[in-house]
């Protein structure tokens, strides 16, 4: 399974401009079906939404969050 993966120094860095741009180019070379997301343990909840909702207006994927 590909992946993408935005981090840096162990925070992770979102910009939900790039990070659609980064998917966009990412389907564009393979066939992407669901997007798994893994929030850090301190990630707030309402970035968790703003990213979710994020890929959701750019694609209808399956979205899952894993742990752990």
């Amino acid at each position: 399974m590909e992946q993408i993966s935005i981090r840096k120094d162990q925070h992770a860095l979102i910009d939900l401009q790039q990070m659609t741009n980064n998917l966009e180019m990412f389907a564009a070379k393979y066939k992407v079906s669901a997007v798994l997301i893994k929030a850090h343990e301190n990630s707030k909840h309402n970035t968790l939404m703003r990213v979710m909702e994020n890929i959701k207006e750019y694609e209808d994927y399956t979205i899952s969050l894993v742990s752990k």
